[in-house]
């Protein structure tokens, strides 16, 4: 009786010791992989000239692993062109196989858009390599798919995806051209000149692709010449009728000086613009009776405004310190408006400061606003900006 109850618990412990193994062994195999298709790799899929050969990852289904790979080889031929677009961009138009919902930076690469959406896009696989897997995982045997592809794009299909992208952009720039010239008659400028400027960067950049076909050049050349003597006859338009007086009164302890530190260099800043200088001086008046003595000049703008040293500290036997309050507004003496107005200091220009070893010398270094740096070149440009905002020109 013992024997036979010791031979049943043997029988049980064996059965036991069985499972458990086969659970162990089970488990163990979890997540190993193994190709289940028969077919031989292709020696393609290692590269062929002439061609660009695409792969996918791992895919559920057989058809997004053959689209995968597809995108793929199209993404492998942008990057071989060169094609200056942001690569979220290409991403976006390898994902979706279309140009259409992307927007462009810029004319040149929009016309890099529209090639890679005639020519890219359009490539087809001239063959295909399949690889089915299975992977064992807890839910039991699991099967996927990898593809390779192989896509033909020659030297000249190379050619014609950069005459493509030259045509495009040179006609896009001509439209552009008409758009500025169309602006300039209405005399919206700031239009115009923003259209030119768009025209000829994408000029250049075309100039510089490799690859360009010489016979290009010289229509290039030729427009781009055009457009900017367009520019330039904008710009003298703009110094011919922009005539600007300026007149600045400073202060160093409610006295009034002789010359102005900030005057001087408010001219400086705008000599370097596209306008008129007028070097009349104005005389200390009202506010009209300036603007009557700048229009008396034939000004169309007048630049006016006060600055002064009002507090001075000695901080030492030899040191002294002071801060400049200026305010200064631009006049629109055609319109009779206030185009824009100064008054630091602020917070873009909070440091007016001077330091001298007298007090008079103090005043000066804060009335130079050295440590408002930028401040004269913002004066010319905000100038610059409005006259062109309110069609002084």
């Amino acid at each position: 009786m013992i024997q036979k109850i010791l031979g049943l618990i043997f029988i049980s412990l064996l059965i036991t010791t069985g499972c458990a193994t086969k659970s162990v062994f089970v488990r163990q195999n979890i997540g190993q992989e193994r190709k289940v298709s028969t077919i031989p790799e292709p020696n393609w899929i290692k590269g062929t000239p002439g061609y660009f050969i695409g792969m996918s990852g791992d895919r559920e289904q057989e058809v997004d692993a053959r689209q995968e790979a597809l995108r793929n080889a199209q993404r492998a031929i942008t990057e071989k062109l060169g094609v200056k677009i942001e690569s979220e961009e290409i991403e976006k138009i390898i994902t979706t196989g279309s140009t259409k919902d992307v927007l462009a930076s810029n004319v040149f690469n929009q016309a890099q858009m529209n090639a890679v959406g005639k020519s890219i896009l359009k490539v087809s696989a001239d063959e295909y390599y399949i690889e089915k897997w299975e992977k064992s995982t807890s839910r039991g045997v699991e099967y996927f798919y990898k593809a390779w592809t192989k896509v033909r794009f020659s030297e000249e299909e190379h050619k014609n995806f950069i005459e493509e992208t030259v045509s495009e952009t040179l006609s896009l720039v001509k439209s552009l051209i008409r758009e500025g010239s169309d602006s300039e008659a209405k005399g919206k400028y700031t239009l115009a000149i923003n259209r030119y400027m768009m025209a000829v960067q994408s000029l250049k950049e075309i100039s510089d692709l490799s690859g360009l076909p010489p016979r290009y050049l010289a229509e290039i050349k030729k427009v781009e010449i055009e457009t900017k003597n367009r520019l330039k006859e904008i710009e003298n338009q703009i110094a011919g009728k922009t005539k600007i007086i300026v007149f600045i009164e400073e202060r160093i302890l409610g006295k009034k000086r002789d010359s102005s530190i900030i005057e001087s260099r408010i001219v400086e800043a705008l000599k370097r613009k596209q306008v008129t200088l007028i070097s009349k001086k104005i005389k200390p008046a009202t506010e009209e009776e300036m603007i009557k003595q700048a229009k008396d000049y034939g000004a169309t703008i007048l630049v006016s405004g006060r600055a002064e040293a009002e507090k001075i500290s000695q901080i030492s036997d030899e040191l002294y310190s002071t801060r400049a309050r200026v305010i200064i507004k631009v006049f629109s003496l055609e319109e009779s408006k206030t185009l824009a107005v100064f008054d630091i200091p602020d917070k873009t220009f909070s440091d007016t400061r001077g330091f001298g070893i007298t007090a008079q010398s103090a005043a000066q270094d804060a009335l130079s606003l050295k440590r408002a740096e930028g401040f004269f070149d913002a004066i010319a440009e905000r100038i610059e900006k409005v006259v062109m905002e309110w069609k002084i020109i």
